[in-house]
């Protein structure tokens, strides 16, 4: 799925952005094994993605760069504080990964020229937070409680504070869908994932 999934990235990169941000999060190759656990698929997408944002007319590039001007500015004072780091490789190499990151944080954002697309995105980034707290509700309850509640191994959700911070963001998202939901069995799944996301922090 993924690879048949990387020409339609390049063709419609919202949908590249859309996967990039899943991959990102939900991190699903981390739940196989063979090449597929350690393909750099969000690296894939993200070239697809941009190389498909050059072509694409849907986009909003100076519009989304001129409301990314803050996060600019933060970037540079992360570069200002790095080079006057007590620890300086550890500080460079956050500083390296956090650059990385900037042009897929970006490209999103041009993409997003339709409230459609926007509720897309958000649900796509909650649901793949919930996917864990939904699982580890159901791990607790059958547990007892008495075990930890980890997130995808190598990821940032992966130590248990990290995933209860992002299931704590998750939850009123999940409120948002829930009243954007037009069907009954939507409305309910997402009232049973609240549940379980709040039994799982």
């Amino acid at each position: 799925m993924l690879i048949g999934g990387l020409p339609v990235a390049l063709a419609r990169p919202f949908i590249g952005a859309v996967i990039f941000a899943w991959l990102g999060i939900m991190n699903p190759h981390r739940m196989t094994w063979g090449y597929a656990y350690d393909v750099s698929w969000a690296q894939m997408y993200a070239l697809a993605t941009l190389a498909g944002l050059l072509f694409t007319k849907e986009r909003a590039v100076a519009d989304s760069f001129w409301r990314y001007r803050l996060v600019l500015v933060y970037v540079g004072w992360m570069g200002i504080t790095t080079a006057f780091a007590i620890e300086q490789q550890a500080a460079l190499a956050k500083l390296i990964e956090i650059l990385k990151v900037q042009p897929m944080c970006f490209v999103p954002l041009c993409l997003l020229t339709s409230r459609a697309r926007v509720v897309a995105l958000a649900a796509v980034i909650t649901l793949s937070i919930a996917f864990f707290g939904v699982k580890g509700g159901l791990f607790t309850l059958r547990g007892g409680g008495e075990n930890r509640v980890f997130g995808p191994p190598e990821s940032i959700l992966s130590d248990n504070n990290h995933l209860a911070a992002g299931l704590v963001v998750a939850l009123p998202l999940l409120y948002w869908l829930y009243h954007r939901a037009e069907r009954r069995w939507m409305r309910w799944g997402l009232i049973g994932a609240m549940l379980l996301l709040t039994v799982s922090i």
